[in-house]
């Protein structure tokens, strides 16, 4: 069954699903640092994995690094070859994740991160049925921009299923006082984003898959039309 997530305004104690703000992660556990400039990640969003969806019990934190804009790191790198069906290293999914990073912790393991400074806005993310107004992404079924990408497995046998999607052109709106992010220019230079907010993955349509037991290793895909 497929369903929706829908951005709201509004914080309150135990929300457990939202865009911005403060992620939760395990007791001591680091933020990470970028692979390719050595600064902090920004947090952008985390899903409590409701039932019916691989890796359920547990919840994906998701960061990118907003203080360098390199070629190889706009989007998460491709695999060679035929993309649909595909057969995916689970070496090439640990060493792809250098500027981002998605982590997966079960449900009871984490506590929210005070001491992290606030880069992107609070939203709360909601489940819906339907689709309306403040669509930040899908859940239960990948709607593709283009031709059907989906993998097949984990080069150990793990099938990889699909988890969700974050709509291209998502906007993830800063705090005041907030860094703004480093983008690349014209020239392929890398150079201060006069905008307010933050992009995942230069806004493309992103596709996220994953295995649903044993250790986690996300797979993920954009497009773009």
């Amino acid at each position: 069954m497929d369903e929706f997530l829908i951005v709201s305004d509004g914080r309150c104690e135990g929300q457990t699903s939202y865009v911005g703000g403060r992620p939760q992660l395990p007791d001591r556990f680091p933020i990470p640092s970028c692979g390719l400039c050595g600064k902090q990640q920004a947090f952008f969003f985390q899903l409590r994995i409701p039932d019916g969806l691989p890796r359920h019990g547990e919840t994906m934190v998701v960061f990118q690094c907003v203080s360098c804009a390199r070629e190889e790191g706009l989007i998460p790198e491709m695999l060679g070859g035929p993309l649909k069906g595909a057969v995916v290293p689970r070496g090439f999914i640990t060493g792809y994740q250098r500027n981002f990073r998605v982590l997966f912790f079960a449900n009871d393991e984490i506590v929210t991160c005070e001491e992290y400074r606030e880069l992107v806005a609070f939203k709360e993310l909601k489940f819906s049925a339907r689709k309306s107004r403040g669509l930040f992404g899908r859940l239960g079924t990948a709607e593709w921009l283009m031709e059907d990408e989906t993998p097949k497995r984990l080069d150990t046998g793990e099938p990889l299923e699909f988890l969700m999607q974050v709509k291209a052109d998502f906007h993830f709106s800063i705090v005041d006082g907030a860094p703004h992010a480093v983008k690349m220019g014209i020239f392929g230079t890398e150079e201060i984003s006069d905008e307010n907010y933050y992009r995942l993955f230069i806004s493309n349509e992103l596709y996220i898959f994953v295995n649903a037991v044993g250790e986690p290793f996300p797979y993920l895909l954009t497009q773009f039309e």
